[in-house]
């Protein structure tokens, strides 16, 4: 991966901006050195953890770096940190943490984590036909865990990672998707789901608990998440797991069919796998979709960071279609850049897009969503601030304008 910066094409990075682009937010101290040896970015370095469990003793887990081109074959992990909106690191210091071992220290994780890993050890996987494969112990050894795996208080590494997560999950032997521990009906709506392979006549249940079930399912947080939106579609395969239950992503098929014969209203889970479908026919077709779209289509996904509306949909985008396109905008994950300075690079790109497509009707509707995307949980009045300040009449970017000759000079 290229030096982790924001990157605007086509001779945007000259352009003046109103606004600084320097993350003013404070860095917690690096006090994991002792446990993270450092990543060779000149290879595309990545770790891998190894996990066992002592009879009745903590999760212990041992760390390996290897150059991505090389490592052995992984499962990555797909799950919610569930982390509070006020600190979004990996696993402060509260009752809902638990602690491992890592690399001989203690080591705080969160609470799904945890239930994960408690799942990855115990391995009760209810399989069958063609998940059966999935037990090979190779595919067991290695894991990819963004929480473990990441120096998270480490920026440069943290950016350069982020980067990679794209190739990360694409290069999986395949992902888990852990859902999180079974309620009362996940079993149920499980069965329900599974059923259909062998079922040809459907009968619309109306309030029936099957249905019930498949409605708690689809409003499971996982769903809510920006990042699964890449971690499934550039997935080889996805295995969901919901306590001891599993099924494979292309029984999601026969789970749409489910919502739609059921009258069950779609969430965010259904436009995920849509995505995926789109990507496949992209490649057949040749075209792709651009940042500005990616970020319209998910802009109600859920993240603690709110610059990870935009990150987190990096991995999508075709960065050689970016360059060619007139209003492309390349960017790299960077969390020191500001989300003001983010905010106005993605808008000037979208200036760009939508006058060049005599649509710049769709330019305040668009800034709208994407300031209410960026501001941090509970700050209305930064979403308001940052629209506002972007279409003020004293702001409003008319440089971009007169530099690309959408405008007259004397204007």
């Amino acid at each position: 991966m290229p030096a982790t910066k924001a990157i605007i094409s086509h001779d945007e990075s000259s352009m003046s901006s109103p606004v600084s682009c320097l993350h003013t937010k404070s860095q917690p101290l690096d006090d994991r050195r002792h446990i993270y040896r450092s990543l060779d970015r000149t290879n595309n370095s990545i770790r891998l953890i190894s996990i066992h469990r002592e009879t009745n003793g903590p999760i212990h887990g041992q760390l390996h770096n290897y150059a991505f081109d090389s490592c052995p074959p992984f499962i990555a992990l797909s799950y919610t940190w569930d982390s509070s909106p006020e600190d979004w690191m990996p696993c402060p210091k509260t009752r809902n943490s638990r602690n491992i071992i890592l690399d001989g220290e203690d080591f705080e994780v969160r609470n799904n984590l945890h239930l994960a890993l408690n799942m990855i050890l115990a391995r009760k996987m209810e399989v069958g036909g063609e998940l059966t494969y999935m037990l090979n112990p190779r595919y067991w050894q290695f894991f990819w865990i963004d929480a473990l795996c990441i120096n998270q208080e480490n920026l440069l590494e943290r950016n350069h990672q982020v980067n990679m997560m794209g190739e990360i999950f694409a290069g999986a032997a395949f992902v888990m998707a852990w859902l999180g521990p079974p309620s009362d009906d996940s079993d149920l709506a499980f069965d329900s789901i599974l059923s259909l392979r062998t079922t040809k006549d459907y009968v619309y249940p109306f309030d029936t608990p099957e249905k019930q079930a498949v409605e708690s399912l689809r409003d499971c947080k996982y769903w809510q998440r920006i990042w699964i939106i890449q971690e499934f579609v550039l997935a080889p395969d996805v295995v969901l797991a919901c306590g001891t239950r599993h099924v494979l992503l292309r029984e999601l098929k026969y789970y749409l069919e489910v919502i739609r014969v059921w009258g069950v209203k779609l969430n965010s889970h259904g436009t995920v796998l849509k995505q995926r479908e789109l990507r496949e026919r992209s490649r057949k077709s040749g075209k792709s979709t651009d940042l500005i779209d990616l970020v319209i289509r998910f802009s109600d996904s859920k993240c603690a960071e709110p610059r990870d509306h935009v990150f987190g949909l990096l991995g999508l985008v075709d960065k050689e279609y970016e360059l060619k396109t007139p209003h492309g905008l390349l960017l790299e994950a960077d969390y020191s850049v500001s989300i003001e300075c983010l905010y106005d690079r993605i808008m000037r790109a979208a200036l760009k897009k939508w006058f060049r497509e005599s649509q710049l009707w769709l330019l305040s509707g668009f800034g709208w969503r994407l300031a209410q995307a960026l501001k941090p949980e509970g700050q209305h009045f930064r979403g308001n601030l940052l629209f506002k300040r972007w279409f003020d009449e004293e702001s409003f970017p008319i440089d971009l304008l007169k530099s690309r000759r959408l405008v007259p000079e004397d204007e």
